[in-house]
């Protein structure tokens, strides 16, 4: 099956030398392949007779594996058209909110992407900084900057570093095209990342890149993603303040008082 090559694995073994079961090694075959990106958000799960075949199992022992990654959240079911990799809940919330297409959608107005440029260079001391290295590793980074239009404004100016040594394969993507991090977003989707919101006021350098007076208030987003335990990407990210709002929504259950009726 060519889609699901068979990998190098070690024996593993749990507790005083127990030997894993087949479904235990299948299950953690499969979770490697989505927790390192290898299928990423959306990709097609091969079918349960194409994983069995490939395994040399039944496909009860398939069926056991998937609805354990289905309960994990990691993939999600869909009525006749198979099982595929699943953004977390986390994620989408956070696109909800920041995701400038989102944005202008909800607001009845054109959205557009444009990209700036992007340089490949050895990581300056500023580079390790954002991206917690050490500067005797000097890895390459990609940096990109790009800005995100609704209707006539620009809602958002971007810089954004990746880590060339974690994630080569940025070299290959036509950020022209597409915005990093939805690129990131797709090809990382179970990682873990730091996000902090501030506030600042445009000075002279982002009253250029947003095309807003000085003094103006833009909120600022900055954001490091990691995954294996170190940091691919590092990002911040400025929106024009009288543009920007941050909406949650929550539901709870009705509170009901002891002698009061329902309502």
């Amino acid at each position: 099956m060519g889609k699901l090559e068979n990998t190098p694995t070690k024996r593993a073994k749990n507790g005083a030398g127990r030997r894993v079961t087949l479904h235990e090694k299948i299950q953690t075959d499969l979770e490697t392949r989505i927790l390192s990106g290898q299928w990423h958000t959306g990709y097609r799960i091969p079918t349960e007779k194409e994983l069995s075949e490939h395994y040399a199992c039944s496909r009860i022992t398939v069926s056991k594996v998937l609805m354990l990654l289905a309960q994990k959240g990691l993939i999600e079911t869909r009525k006749r058209a198979g099982s595929f990799v699943r953004r977390p809940m986390a994620h989408s919330i956070i696109l909800q909110i920041l995701d400038p297409a989102s944005v202008a959608e909800q607001m009845g107005q054109p959205y557009r992407y444009e990209f700036i440029d992007q340089v490949e260079r050895e990581a300056g001391a500023d580079d390790c900084a954002h991206l917690r290295t050490q500067q005797d590793d000097r890895d390459n980074v990609l940096a990109v900057r790009c800005r995100h239009h609704i209707g006539d404004r620009i809602y958002c100016y971007e810089e954004r570093l990746i880590n060339l040594d974690l994630l080569p394969e940025a070299r290959s993507v036509d950020f022209e095209i597409t915005p990093p991090g939805d690129w990131l977003i797709d090809h990382l989707p179970w990682r873990s990342g730091d996000v902090e919101i501030g506030s600042a006021l445009v000075d002279e350098t982002l009253s250029d890149r947003l095309a807003l007076a000085p003094g103006a208030a833009v909120m600022n987003i900055e954001r490091v993603i990691h995954a294996n335990g170190a940091a691919v990407s590092y990002g911040m990210a400025w929106y024009a303040g009288d543009m920007t709002r941050l909406k949650a929504q929550y539901d709870t259950a009705p509170l009901t008082l002891a002698g009061s009726p329902a309502s």
